[in-house]
C-alpha cells in the first residue's frame, strides 16, 4: 500500500494516466497493489487506486517476457467529477465533463505507448456509453481512434475541446443575457488541442441535442482530427420527419478559424416546422433543402458567412 506523491507517479505509470496532471493534483492518492505468479511466464495483477472523488480498480495479468508486454484486464471506474478523470487522460483534458458523474467498466490493454479500451460500458452523467477506444502516443502527440455508441449527446459538449474554456454556468448566463437560443456555443474557437491530438472516431447517437429545441435521432457522426483541422466527415440522422445528411470542416488559419460545410434535409415534413402555440401543425406537405456555408472568425457564432440555400423540394 502506497500513499502520497509516489503513489500518484505509480498510478500514472500503471494506468497510462497523465503523470503531469497527477503531479499538479492537490488530491492524495492511495494505491493497493497485489502481484502474484512467475515473472518469466505470467503475473496476476490486482490493484486499487483511490483519491478524492475518484476510484479505479483493475484485475488483470501481464506476461513480462512477451514480445510486446502489455497489462490486460478488467477496469472499473467511479467518480463524481468526470473533469478530474478527463484531466488525467492524455488528449482528453478539455472534454466538458466537470462535475459529471461517471461509473463504468471496460476491458483494457496497457502497453508501451498505447492504451486500449474494449467493451466499454459506462454511465456518463445521464447518458449511456458503449464501444471501444484506442490511444497511442508518438512523442508528445497522441492518436485516438474508436467507435462509441452514446444514448444522448449535446453539440456543446462535442465541440468543447475546440473552444476556449469557461464554466458551463457562465456559458448559460451569456446565452440568457443575449436572448439567444442557438446551436453554436459562443466561446472563442481554439484548435490548440490539434497540436497534440489526432485520429478518427465514429459516434452512433440515439439522441443528438443540437440546442435551440432541435435534435436528431439515430445520428451517426464520423469525426477526424489532424494538424490544424477538425472534420465532421459525415453526418446522418433523423429529424423534422425527414433524413439529415451533412459535413463540416474547421481549419486553423493565421487570421482565425475557417468554417465550411453543408447540411441537407430530405423528405422532411412542413408540419414539423410550422406549429401554433398549442404545438399543432398549421401546414402540411413535404420539404427538402440544402444549406451550404463558409466563413471565418473567432467563434462559430461570430463568423462572416457566405452561403447558398436551396429549397427545391417544398410541396
Amino acid at each position: 500500500t502506497l500513499a502520497g506523491p509516489e503513489a500518484s507517479r505509480i498510478l500514472a505509470a500503471v494506468t497510462g494516466l497523465d503523470s503531469g496532471a497527477l503531479a499538479k493534483s492537490k488530491d492524495a492518492h492511495t494505491i493497493r497493489l497485489n502481484v502474484t505468479g512467475n515473472a518469466k511466464s505470467r503475473l496476476a495483477v490486482n490493484g486499487l487506486a483511490e483519491g478524492a472523488n475518484l476510484k479505479l480498480a483493475l484485475a488483470g495479468s501481464i506476461e513480462p517476457e512477451a514480445r510486446e508486454p502489455a497489462l490486460t484486464g478488467d477496469l472499473t471506474v467511479t467518480t463524481s467529477d468526470g473533469g478530474r478523470l478527463a484531466a488525467l487522460l492524455p488528449g482528453l483534458s478539455r472534454i466538458a465533463l466537470a462535475t459529471t458523474p461517471i461509473a463504468g467498466a471496460a476491458r483494457v490493454v496497457i502497453g508501451p505507448n498505447r492504451t486500449e479500451f474494449h467493451d466499454i460500458s459506462a454511465k456518463v452523467g445521464a447518458s449511456m456509453v458503449a464501444g471501444a477506444l484506442r490511444s497511442e502516443a508518438a512523442g508528445t502527440a497522441t492518436r485516438i481512434d474508436g467507435n462509441l455508441k452514446v444514448s444522448t449527446l449535446r453539440v456543446a459538449h462535442l465541440l468543447a475541446p475546440l473552444l476556449l474554456q469557461r464554466s458551463e454556468a457562465a456559458s448559460q448566463a451569456a446565452a440568457i443575457l443575449s436572448g439567444q437560443s442557438v446551436i453554436w456555443p459562443d466561446e472563442q474557437l481554439d484548435l490548440a488541442v490539434l497540436d497534440t491530438v489526432s485520429g478518427g472516431v465514429r459516434l452512433d447517437i440515439d439522441r443528438l441535442d443540437l440546442g435551440a429545441g432541435a435534435e436528431l435521432a439515430n445520428a451517426v457522426l464520423n469525426l477526424a482530427l489532424a494538424k490544424d483541422r477538425f472534420e465532421l466527415r459525415t453526418l446522418d440522422g433523423r429529424g423534422l420527419g425527414g433524413t439529415w445528411t451533412g459535413a463540416m470542416k474547421l481549419e486553423r488559419q493565421p487570421a482565425g478559424t475557417a468554417l465550411s460545410g453543408l447540411l441537407r434535409l430530405t423528405n422532411g415534413t412542413i408540419g414539423s416546422l410550422v406549429r401554433d402555440a398549442t404545438d399543432k401543425a398549421t401546414a402540411t406537405g413535404q420539404a427538402s433543402g440544402l444549406l451550404t456555408f463558409a466563413g471565418r472568425g473567432l467563434s462559430a457564432q461570430r463568423k462572416q458567412f457566405g452561403g447558398h440555400n436551396e429549397l427545391p423540394g417544398v410541396s
